[in-house]
């Protein structure tokens, strides 16, 4: 399990190094700020919120993203998905953004001078229905006539990495937003790339973060609570289809019932109810053998 994990922890998606990297990387933060703001005069970046532990059990995941704010008081929110993106995470996406405007309001600003707000996502895991690209921007609008609705102060960025190779020539180099992809997403630099030094900056931090102690430890407690919440997602799974199974064969006894006597006793109905499987299941081998409520109660005994 250890080294199970070890293998986890040490790769450069590994989404607790991506928080650690833009938790200590100053130019890592002005980089992620600038390619998606467009606006190249931002030069200091800082850490608002970098909660280590997000989420809960019904999220199956514990949520590592980081909340930045640039030098002209814009919020950002980062996050690396290595999971692949359901539903509900799609949701969760724009519930973070919208929390972002919240902050905003919370503080007294008026709606007509609201910051922009901005979210990156990098998703390494399996391509997302319906968006079948390596670059999607997410905002709301009018889908028929694509056209971005002018009051929406929310740009949500996502790169699917498993997308990388169909949209840019290996062969030829990168940009630098693309290298830091193919980075994530192969644990080396891109060989026909020269590397920048963005690139080297994240590689020389990925030696310090294996070599950090505390970070590791910290790596090893979240794959082991994510261990954790994935047993218990896996025993409620089992206990939900064995409760499903039991709901039915139940339904199906006292349906049984019903066409061989008619309406059934209060009684009897609880007692069925309060009946196991090997008994429902003796029910209905002897069906036929049932004419009144009596003989159900002696095969129930």
């Amino acid at each position: 399990m250890y080294e199970q994990i070890r293998e986890i922890v040490s790769q450069f998606k590994y989404d607790y190094f991506f928080h650690y990297l833009l938790t200590y990387s100053h130019e890592m933060r002005r980089f992620l700020c600038q390619y998606i703001s467009g606006d190249d005069s931002i030069q200091n970046t800082y850490v608002k919120n970098s909660e280590t532990f997000k989420g809960s059990y019904l999220n199956k995941k514990l949520i590592l993203d980081v909340v930045v704010e640039d030098d002209h008081g814009r919020l950002y929110d980062f996050e690396m998905n290595n999971y692949d993106i359901q539903l509900e995470d799609q949701i969760r996406f724009l519930r973070y953004s919208e929390r972002l405007i919240d902050y905003h309001e919370k503080v007294g600003v008026e709606y007509i001078h609201l910051k922009n707000v901005y979210q990156l996502i990098i998703y390494t895991g399996k391509p997302i229905q319906n968006l079948s690209h390596y670059y999607h921007v997410i905002q709301k609008g009018d889908i028929d006539k694509r056209i971005r609705y002018s009051g929406e102060k929310v740009k949500t960025v996502l790169l699917q990495l498993q997308l990388l190779k169909e949209a840019f020539d290996m062969e030829k180099p990168l940009p630098e937003m693309e290298q830091l992809g193919y980075l994530f997403t192969y644990d080396q630099p891109h060989p026909n790339s020269e590397e920048s030094d963005l690139v080297k900056e994240v590689m020389n931090m990925h030696q310090q973060y294996m070599i950090n102690e505390d970070g590791l430890l910290k790596s090893y407690d979240i794959e082991r609570e994510r261990n954790i919440i994935a047993c218990k997602m896996e025993r409620n799974r089992e206990e939900g289809k064995q409760i499903g199974k039991m709901e039915t064969l139940l339904q199906t006894v006292i349906s049984l019932l019903k066409n061989a006597l008619g309406k059934l006793t209060p009684e009897l109905t609880l007692k069925i109810e309060e009946s196991n499987e090997e008994e429902l299941n003796n029910i209905v081998l002897r069906i036929f053998d049932i004419h009144s409520e009596n003989d159900v109660y002696q095969i129930l005994q």
